[in-house]
């Protein structure tokens, strides 16, 4: 500290604040960004509350659900609509090509909920 009436050398003043300034930069960015953090945290928990948000395992446990239920469903209609055995073998090609393609469908969007869930968690 200087003396009463003593001059100081203003270039190593704004050198020293400066440097100051920096080392109480990363403390500031870091409080920030934990504010940040936290209001994003809020805003996932309300959008869960209010119905907007759902964890990716119950979204694939009820696609895996599904699918399952419709493939047997779907499974049945050749016995229940004739019982011409070859008129029931063209049915069921239709039917598991039908199942082939709903199944591809819920595999990719189960994959793309899996890529956007490791996204959300980096």
């Amino acid at each position: 500290m200087p003396t009463p009436g003593a001059k100081l050398i203003l270039g190593s003043s704004v050198a020293a604040y400066v440097n100051h300034l920096r080392r109480g930069m990363p403390r500031m960015e870091a409080e920030a960004c934990i504010r940040e953090l936290k209001i994003q945290k809020l805003e996932i928990d309300r959008a869960e509350r209010m119905g907007q948000l759902m964890h990716t395992e119950l979204v694939q446990a009820f696609i895996t659900e599904q699918i399952g239920a419709w493939r047997i469903e779907l499974e049945a209609l050749p016995a229940r609509l004739s019982r011409d055995r070859a008129e029931r073998s063209r049915i069921n090609a239709e039917v598991e090509k039908v199942i082939d393609r709903i199944v591809a469908k819920a595999e990719a969007l189960m994959a793309k909920l899996a890529v956007e869930e490791a996204e959300g968690a980096a």
